[in-house]
């Protein structure tokens, strides 16, 4: 299998020169650990599903910790709840940046039923 099939960098570290319509990045700023799936992939709707869902059963497990850290301010002096309320925000920033993650690979996980449905896709190559 081709491993330098794609080339993945993060936005911010390529140029655009929109005279030219050219896009430049330096090949050290190459993200490695990037896996790349694309829609007109087969098997991408359940892969990308899959992902989705265990990002939210992550969830689902930090919502009865923050549960937890409730129950426990109840009996905490203030100076110790608020310290706990600080992790219980920070938590909870969190849970918002990652459900809109599960939200983008939903979104994701439908363009590739769509494409599916229409028959554009295809066993990746």
């Amino acid at each position: 299998m081709d491993n330098d099939k794609y080339r993945v960098f993060k936005y911010g570290d390529v140029t655009h020169d929109t005279d030219r319509g050219e896009m430049r990045a330096d090949e050290d700023t190459v993200v490695t650990d990037a896996v790349v799936i694309r829609t007109q992939d087969v098997f991408a709707e359940s892969g990308l599903r899959q992902y989705a869902n265990a990002i939210r059963a992550h969830l689902a497990a930090s919502d009865y910790t923050r549960a937890h850290i409730l129950e426990l301010i109840a009996f905490r002096p203030r100076h110790m709840a608020r310290e706990l309320f600080e992790i219980l925000d920070a938590n909870t920033l969190q849970a918002r940046e990652l459900e809109e993650i599960a939200s983008y690979f939903d979104a994701c996980a439908e363009e590739a039923e769509d494409r599916r449905n229409r028959q554009e896709a295809k066993i990746p190559d």
